[in-house]
């Protein structure tokens, strides 16, 4: 997923959504930034506060994107997270949707899951 993240364009991405996913060891939780269209993950960050709003922000610039480019971002994540993201992207419109997040979470999570059987062969 390293290498994927690091040949991104960004230049079009107008719709993220913005949750919280647990990592493959217990009690570990990751910040996830997604497309909300192309359900791509744009950033993943273990860290849950105002520096990954900095990271995404200078994630987008370093692929050809920019803050003021984002139109629309979904979250479930908490309201003292979301000052920052405010500040950050403020002529985006946000929208809460549980849902969302979840099913575009999973959807990465089935992904992973069925990547890892294949290579280990149990899926042919």
């Amino acid at each position: 997923m390293n290498q994927a993240l690091k040949r991104q364009d960004l230049s079009r991405l107008t719709r993220i959504a913005i949750g919280e996913m647990s990592s493959l060891r217990a009690h570990r939780y990751v910040m996830i930034i997604m497309d909300s269209e192309k359900c791509h993950v744009v950033l993943a960050s273990p860290e849950k506060d105002a520096s990954t709003v900095k990271a995404f922000a200078q994630h987008l610039a370093t692929h050809q994107g920019k803050p003021e480019q984002i139109q629309e971002y979904c979250s479930d994540i908490s309201a003292a997270f979301m000052s920052d993201m405010t500040s950050t992207l403020s002529q985006a419109e946000r929208t809460i949707d549980n849902f969302l997040v979840m099913k575009m979470n999973n959807a990465r999570v089935n992904v992973t899951k069925t990547l890892r059987k294949l290579r280990k062969g149990i899926l042919h």
